[in-house]
């Protein structure tokens, strides 16, 4: 806490592709991570760089949570799974085709956080609509 009111709080910011279960459709998102979820974080980042693949994008992930407890109350963490590597051509960005469409769509994705024009501003608790 600052001494003018503000709160600082280190924060994982991923930009990630929602993918529906026949990976036929997907929406753009961002998962934070905060707390005791920075572990999984840099965890995911390490599976990330295993991989070695020239783009953060080249695999999907498969992101679930599971409750934890302890002395101090419950939560939910992530739980994060590496699925499948995208069967893609980084330089033609050809490929299977559904694969081909998911890189793609998550090119753009990181080319648009890229250049400022994704809003990541989290809603106010009075704006979640849940």
């Amino acid at each position: 806490m600052l001494s003018n009111g503000n709160y600082i709080e280190n924060t994982a910011q991923w930009y990630v592709i929602l993918l529906s279960e026949n990976l036929a459709e997907w929406t753009p998102a961002m998962v934070s991570m905060k707390s005791t979820q920075l572990k999984r974080a840099r965890n995911w980042m390490s599976m990330i760089r295993e991989s070695r693949a020239p783009v953060m994008f080249s695999h999907m992930y498969k992101l679930t949570s599971t409750l934890e407890q302890n002395n101090k109350g419950n939560w939910y963490s992530w739980v994060i799974n590496r699925g499948a590597a995208l069967d893609i051509d980084y330089e033609t960005m050809s490929g299977a085709q559904n694969d081909a469409a998911i890189f793609k769509a998550a090119y753009d994705f990181a080319l648009a956080v890229k250049q400022g024009d994704v809003d990541a501003t989290e809603p106010r608790d009075d704006e979640v609509p849940f």
